[in-house]
């Protein structure tokens, strides 16, 4: 699906002076979900006003209730009173706490430079224009279900390979065991993973309660570290499938190894792809 084919369904679009397009923040929120590709998000800016879009900004003498006038994936407009904008200068670096799309969402922090400032006569307010530094972070930072990676049905997924072409392997480190169970991932993504089982290699995994796991992405050799818990177990084929999510209270650095994790599930995707 092209940027242009996504865009079609977007509500209430139009033409924002900076170049992107703009739409509602409450909707533009649950649109963004289906935007497939870091390239694809940095085009599209959401016009970000109303009580669904709100923004503090880091000052030395705490936090600053601004305006938030518009956001994209690489950075946002806001304005501030004239008293809370003295001292602000374009090169400043900044921490925003953010809030789009309504109570339901969760606060975003993400630090971010001052690239313009646009001071009016006769105004109480000056208008600033942000780069964020850290713009994954904007994505990351949701927890399930409201993951902005996630697509509609789910989180894209692929079936992880070792550099030999093999099925990878993780280590599933169980309740009760002193060694960590080697098991043969069947799909990942960047919320969960699965597995699938023989009756012969058949595994308790616990119902409730974390399980820590570890695996090696054939990738530059990056090791993945994450807690999961029990979803599902469905059998398919005489095999049990197993499905887990990430914990992403429990994770350490959720963020980092989530996006690490996207990117080989595309990479993976379009090796896959590519053989036909």
């Amino acid at each position: 699906m092209t940027l242009g084919d996504s865009l079609k369904d977007a509500p209430q679009h139009r033409r924002s002076r900076c170049g992107g397009v703009r739409a509602p923040a409450r909707e533009a929120m649950k649109f963004l979900q289906r935007l497939q590709s870091p390239d694809q998000r940095a085009a599209y800016r959401v016009e970000a006003t109303g009580e669904d879009a709100k923004l503090w900004v880091g000052l030395s003498t705490g936090p600053a209730e601004a305006q938030l006038e518009d956001i994209s994936a690489r950075g946002c407009g806001f304005t501030l009173p004239r008293e809370a904008a003295e001292g602000l200068a374009v090169g400043n670096e900044l921490v925003l706490r953010l809030l789009v799309g309504g109570a339901g969402m969760p606060q975003l922090f993400v630090r971010a430079i001052l690239r313009n400032r646009i001071d009016q006569e006769d105004a109480d307010a000056t208008r600033f224009g942000a780069e964020f530094l850290d713009p994954d972070r904007l994505y990351t930072q949701l927890k399930e279900p409201l993951r902005l990676y996630s697509p509609p049905g789910g989180a894209r997924r692929a079936p992880p390979a070792s550099p030999r072409g093999r099925p990878l392997r993780a280590r599933f480190h169980l309740p009760g065991r002193k060694a960590p169970r080697s098991i043969a991932l069947h799909d990942l993504s960047s919320s969960g993973l699965s597995v699938s089982l023989r009756p012969e290699n058949d595994v308790a995994f616990p119902r409730e309660g974390p399980i820590r796991v570890s695996f090696t992405l054939p990738v530059d050799a990056v090791e993945v570290a994450l807690v999961v818990r029990f979803v599902h177990s469905t059998m398919i084929e005489g095999r049990r499938r197993v499905g887990f999510r990430i914990d992403p209270e429990r994770t350490k650095d959720v963020e980092v190894q989530s996006e690490t994790i996207l990117r080989y599930v595309l990479d993976r995707q379009r090796h896959l792809l590519s053989k036909g």
